[in-house]
């Protein structure tokens, strides 16, 4: 398993092939939004979703974010909630997050939004 970085975005190869992706876009210096998360049906169940997301988020922390934010099916929820995060109506959420196209469109309003606030990291 190879792991590329570009920009934001990070990739598993395996077997020659990209397996699985994740993500992130800074919407302030202190906000981010995680996008784009998948792998391949046939790499599931080998934690490369998990390590995925765990490095964008860790990526994330280490550039100063203090909020982290991402819309997932509702039978996805519990994955990231055992990672800190929490689902958040819309309208509790920030308003930058609140107000970026990702928690206004309609083909998203059926998806769980979901946040996480970090402590400020000692610099």
């Amino acid at each position: 398993m190879k792991q590329i970085e570009e920009g934001n975005f990070w990739f598993v190869r395996m077997d020659g092939r990209i397996v699985g992706y994740v993500g992130l876009e800074f919407i302030d210096e202190k906000t981010v939004l995680l996008k784009h998360l998948a792998v391949q049906r046939k790499y599931r169940k080998r934690r490369i979703g998990s390590t995925l997301f765990d490095h964008a988020v860790r990526f994330a922390r280490s550039k100063g974010a203090t909020t982290a934010a991402f819309v997932t099916m509702y039978y996805h929820f519990n994955r990231f909630k055992r990672r800190g995060f929490r689902t958040c109506p819309r309208k509790f959420l920030p308003e930058n997050v609140r107000s970026y196209w990702m928690f206004t469109a309609k083909r998203y309003m059926k998806c769980a939004a979901m946040i996480q606030e970090f402590p400020p990291q000692a610099g």
